[in-house]
């Protein structure tokens, strides 16, 4: 899969391979099952073509702008390679088959045209230190294990790497959150516990005027605001932060939301990567009701979002803008290409 996203413009594209279909017989199977559908392959001239109006929508040949030809006509028909102008790095935590779908919600979610984006299976795969020097971000996700647990053989291994990352390579951001903040607070010398019972849902956080300040969020032109919901799903929470964090978001129930220090590193307990149907999903897997979910999705809704939105999009964006705003800017790589996920 190869992402494409214009400077300036919020919308994205992501072009996939797909095997070369028989369309005679597929179309003889729709005839056959009365299915009203009659498939044909077009080109990329057709669609932008003003005499293709018959059989291509006006809002298809709108995607093609000249920029998005170029790009369809270097990287996806002559296969040029993408220089590498960025390296990211995603350490998830190989316990539940839900680590793969977030491995794929990050992905579509962060990464832009001539980023390298790497996931790590961790425990069983794990970056070098070769690797860790050459990444401009380092991204932890949740994960089901407590943070806080010293019978994890693995977990020195993975606090070296949040240490090594920090002090020796200035140049890496580093995100995490729900287990990434717990496992970052553990290894800059902070501190998390297990909570008197698991938080699922949305949260809303207090929210301090610090954070809005923040020079990546403050030129985004968000309005501030004091209260703000955030999805959630978690067991552990972090009770001390390291010494050198800001606290800049609490709530009701966890004491520290959001912790940053200054330009290098921001972490949330909740996920600003889930949306409103991701979090009723979350609470309907653990939930033993027998319910159609759409029903249950009503009163998902009812109970945590009745007085205010899940402000997914602008926590989106924040993250966006902290991560992507690279600390020291790194020369293309024109030989190497930049494929999408590489593991």
């Amino acid at each position: 899969m190869k992402p494409y996203q214009e400077e300036g413009n919020d919308d994205a594209y992501f072009f996939i391979e797909l095997p070369y279909l028989d369309l005679e017989k597929l179309n003889g199977f729709c005839e056959t099952n009365s299915l009203k559908l009659n498939l044909r392959y077009v080109t990329q001239a057709e669609i932008i073509s003003q005499e293709s109006s018959t059989i291509i929508s006006d809002s298809l040949k709108q995607l093609f702008t000249p920029s998005l030809t170029s790009y369809v006509d270097k990287f996806i028909q002559r296969a040029e390679p993408i220089p590498i102008t960025a390296r990211y790095a995603v350490v998830c935590i190989l316990t539940t088959p839900t680590n793969y779908r977030t491995m794929g919600l990050l992905g579509s979610y962060y990464k832009k045209h001539g980023e390298e984006w790497k996931f790590y299976r961790f425990p069983l795969e794990e970056p070098s230190e070769s690797e860790l020097s050459q990444l401009d971000g380092l991204l932890i996700p949740g994960a089901t294990v407590c943070a806080a647990d010293k019978s994890l053989v693995w977990r020195d291994k993975l606090l070296k790497i949040i240490r090594l990352v920090y002090e020796d390579y200035p140049a890496c951001k580093i995100l995490g959150t729900c287990f990434g903040i717990q496992i970052i607070s553990e290894a800059l010398g902070g501190k998390c516990e297990r909570m008197p019972e698991p938080i699922r849902g949305a949260s809303q956080l207090q929210v301090e005027n610090s954070f809005w300040d923040l020079p990546y969020i403050k030129e985004l032109d968000l309005p501030s605001q004091e209260n703000l919901l955030i999805s959630k799903s978690h067991f552990d929470a972090v009770v001390e932060p390291p010494k050198m964090a800001t606290i800049y978001a609490s709530s009701k129930t966890c004491p520290i939301e959001i912790m940053g220090i200054e330009d290098r590193l921001l972490a949330f307990q909740g996920h600003p990567e889930i949306n409103e149907s991701w979090t009723a999903c979350l609470i309907y897997q653990a939930s033993n009701e027998k319910v159609n979910f759409n029903g249950f999705y009503e009163k998902i809704k009812e109970k945590h979002f009745q007085e205010e939105e899940l402000r997914h999009e602008m926590w989106l964006k924040i993250v966006f803008s902290f991560f992507k705003k690279r600390l020291v800017k790194r020369e293309e790589e024109p030989l190497q290409q930049a494929d999408s996920y590489v593991r």
